[in-house]
């Protein structure tokens, strides 16, 4: 497979404490990776180094085999690098639609006089777009619907009609189903596990029994550091929570 990202030796500390340490990863196309670890093990600062919420101390990020400066959010979005957290991702106050083009919108002009207009929000443009992304995702909820009225799921299912928008090629998921009840939970794994066939995947999840059937690849995190790099053909779902639990990895349990 090709490779679309990577990241060399990335280090980053919060005062004196070292939440990664000489961090080294690929993500190649069309696969999901799980990046599972116990509490504390580097997970969330790891990806929020590679969405541009922090940068690095130390180590270099490739993308596409460029080697790339991810200062902010934006400029890992201007990759093609799309971002879902556990608290959904959305603005609550915002409508659906709103939420859904956030960073994204699309405007219309109005002519004022010869060679000058005014740039407005198409509204219309943006909710009857959403409608389409939220319908094929089989979500019936309305895109004037305001987002902190939605449940849990529905939230979810906005953060992730984002993604269909854009030139999106790696979506980042940390903790993607936290909080949501089994039939939500069912309905991002279908979404990831569809996704695939256009786009590569990182899942962040302390559930190993939910990833397991879903990644096709795990890097394995404890203390900051990488303790494993491992097909999921070569270990079995008992040694992958061993490895989360232990923090050690034999020989065999590495790419």
């Amino acid at each position: 497979m090709k490779e679309l990202l990577r990241v060399e030796g990335i280090t980053k500390s919060f005062g004196k404490i070292v939440a990664l340490s000489n961090v080294s990863t690929s993500i190649y196309n069309n696969e999901i990776v799980g990046l599972v670890g116990d509490n504390g093990a580097g997970k969330s600062t790891l990806i929020k180094i590679i969405s541009g919420v922090y940068g690095p101390d130390k180590g270099k990020i490739y993308y596409k085999g460029k080697l790339v400066q991810l200062k902010s959010v934006q400029d890992a979005m201007r990759l093609g690098i799309e971002t879902i957290y556990q608290d959904h991702s959305v603005v609550p106050s915002l409508t659906v639609s709103q939420n859904i083009y956030l960073a994204r919108e699309i405007y219309r002009k109005i002519p004022l006089f010869k060679g000058i207009s005014i740039k407005f929000n198409d509204t219309k443009k943006m909710n009857e777009e959403s409608k389409l992304l939220l319908d094929a995702i089989g979500i019936n909820i309305s895109p004037t619907s305001i987002v902190e009225d939605l449940s849990g799921g529905e939230r979810q299912s906005v953060a992730f009609s984002r993604t269909r928008i854009g030139r999106i090629e790696l979506l980042l998921l940390d903790e993607p189903t936290a909080s949501l009840s089994i039939g939500e939970t069912e309905r991002v794994i279908n979404y990831i596990i569809e996704s695939k066939k256009e786009i590569s995947s990182v899942f962040v999840t302390h559930n190993p029994y939910l990833m397991f059937p879903v990644c096709d690849r795990f890097v394995v995190l404890g203390k900051g550091r990488k303790i494993a790099d491992v097909k999921k053909e070569n270990i079995t779902q008992q040694e992958l929570i061993k490895l989360i639990t232990t923090g050690k990895a034999n020989n065999t349990q590495q790419q």
